[in-house]
């Protein structure tokens, strides 16, 4: 999962000025954005109740007001779609899968992250994945989201065994497969 902003704009609801976050350190240097309200969503239960749980913290520590709205997976996209193309957008903020992100991107719906991640030491870049950051967040050089979630699938296995049995571990899923095949002959 991913997180997407389309064009966000970081003034209070009563300014006319939209002012850009500055990079925060740690929880002490943290801007605040009290009065701000930021419109989220992203699919039902399992992502919703995942993010629920994040939102007191978030909360207190910027004094932004986050909605958190629900829907059901198969009509996400189509929602985002209609809503973000609206000039009355009611959200700010999508999580959704990082493969939707270039529909987004290309239709100009979300803000090129790529100042402000580079800017912001909070975020701490280079501790995401690099599959992540370079291929989930990431398009055409630039970022446009950041990722929270992702399932990686490993392969584990007992290289003694292998070397017993006069094989190699494998490099790919091929390989992999002609392994446990020959092991349950």
């Amino acid at each position: 999962m991913s997180l997407g902003i389309p064009g966000c704009n970081f003034s209070s609801p009563s300014s006319q000025i939209s002012v850009a976050p500055q990079p925060t350190q740690n929880k002490q240097t943290a801007q605040r954005f009290d009065g701000v309200t930021i419109n989220i969503i992203t699919q039902d239960e399992t992502v919703r109740t995942g993010t629920k749980r994040r939102i007191a913290g978030f909360e207190a520590l910027t004094g932004a007001k986050v909605n958190l709205t629900g829907v059901t997976f198969q009509n996400l996209h189509n929602i985002l779609q209609k809503d973000w193309s609206s000039s009355a957008s009611k959200y700010d903020m999508a999580i959704i899968l990082p493969s939707w992100q270039i529909d987004f991107i290309d239709a100009g719906f979300v803000e090129d992250l790529t100042a402000r991640v580079k800017s912001d030491a909070a975020i701490q870049w280079e501790d995401i994945a690099p599959i992540l950051r370079n291929f989930s967040a990431t398009y055409k050089g630039r970022i446009y989201s950041i990722p929270l979630d992702e399932d990686f699938h490993r392969v584990y296995y007992r290289s003694d065994l292998l070397k017993q049995a006069g094989l190699t571990p494998p490099t790919n899923w091929d390989e992999y497969l002609a392994i446990a095949k020959q092991s349950q002959d």
